[in-house]
This record gives structure tokens, C-alpha cells and sequence, in this order.
């Protein structure tokens, strides 16, 4: 199973199992255009293995319990990349 968690810009959680992973990297992807849009602030990938059941490999990625397979964060704002390149002593 493959679950896509994308997180609202509320900070709360939609999530969608998949059995296909090509479905899911499709959900997956329409999340990146929603983050760079800012109607989303992230979208996640997870592959769950060890389960054929939805509502179990959602629980698992609630849990913890699933590895990421990508993950696409919001782009950083200005400060943020000064921040960041400010800490790399350029």
C-alpha cells in the first residue's frame, strides 16, 4: 500500500491510501503543485508494506510506523533562505 498525506494549510491532515503506486505518485504530485500554488503546506509519500488494508496503512503513517518514500516541503520564504545561507558562512 501507498498513503499520501497531505498536510492543509489549517496544519491538519488529509490522507488516501493506494494500492498502485503509480496512483499514488499522481496524488502525490498534484500535492506539489498545490504547495507551490500555497493552497497546501506539504505533501507526503509513504510506502507501507506491510499491510493490504487502507484504513491500517493510514493508521501506520499516523503512527509513525512508515517510511517516506518523498517528501515535498513548502519553498523556503525569503528569510528563511537568508537565514539558512547566513548559517553556511558565505
Amino acid at each position: 500500500m501507498y498513503v499520501v498525506r497531505l498536510r492543509l494549510i489549517d496544519s491538519s491532515f488529509n490522507f488516501k491510501a493506494f494500492t498502485s503506486r503509480r496512483l499514488a505518485l499522481s496524488k502525490f504530485e498534484a500535492g506539489q503543485d498545490q504547495v507551490i500554488d500555497e493552497r497546501l503546506e506539504e505533501s507526503a509519500l509513504f510506502e507501507v508494506a506491510s499491510t493490504d488494508d487502507p484504513k491500517t496503512a493510514i493508521q501506520r503513517v499516523r503512527d509513525g510506523r512508515a517510511p517516506f518514500v518523498q517528501i515535498y516541503p513548502p519553498p523556503m520564504t525569503e528569510a528563511q533562505a537568508a537565514a539558512w545561507l547566513a548559517h553556511l558562512g558565505l
